[in-house]
């Protein structure tokens, strides 16, 4: 007997690390359904990519809870709109997967807190780089010492404006 796929909206699909995470998906096509898709940064063209094209597209959290089919949901959204958007689905019963940070204080995150509490659900701060293949094949290559003692790393990093962040 296998278990039937958990069924995902993904909320701000549009966010520049909601790449990371539409890519994560592919590796659990059989565990994951994607059921539903909300832009929210900007509502850029990620989220008309060929596989996400036929999915239900609601505008907002309210929309998709009235009429989504789905039992949790992949968070990308701006600081500033999150904590809202991540209380209503938990209120709603919905399991949530938020991409870090969740807010943009301590005192912001008291509301999901209290919502995840009050719904029962399962709430997870994600950071999409920690399961990147090529940062677990880099761990993996120093593990097995493939390269010798690592002395030192340089790496840059770009990220979005932070005035989109919220």
């Amino acid at each position: 007997m296998t278990t039937p796929p958990i069924k995902l909206a993904f909320i701000g699909v549009d966010n520049p690390h909601g790449f990371g995470w539409r890519q994560l998906l592919t590796n659990f096509r059989e565990e994951v359904e994607l059921t539903a898709i909300v832009p929210g940064f900007g509502g850029s063209t990620a989220s008309l990519e060929e596989r996400l094209v036929d999915l239900p597209r609601f505008d907002d959290v309210d929309q998709l809870l009235a009429r989504g089919t789905f039992d949790g949901a992949i968070v990308c959204l701006p600081n500033d709109e999150n904590p809202e958007t991540i209380a209503k689905l938990a209120r709603a019963g919905k399991h949530v997967l938020a991409e870090k940070p969740v807010a943009g204080s301590a005192v912001d995150v008291q509301p999901i807190i209290a919502a995840v509490e009050d719904g029962g659900v399962a709430f997870q701060s994600g950071y999409m780089w920690r399961y990147d293949e090529l940062a677990n094949r880099l761990r993996n290559m120093l593990a097995e010492r493939r390269i010798g003692q690592l002395i030192s790393v340089e790496t840059t990093f770009v990220t979005s404006d932070v005035k989109r962040r919220g």
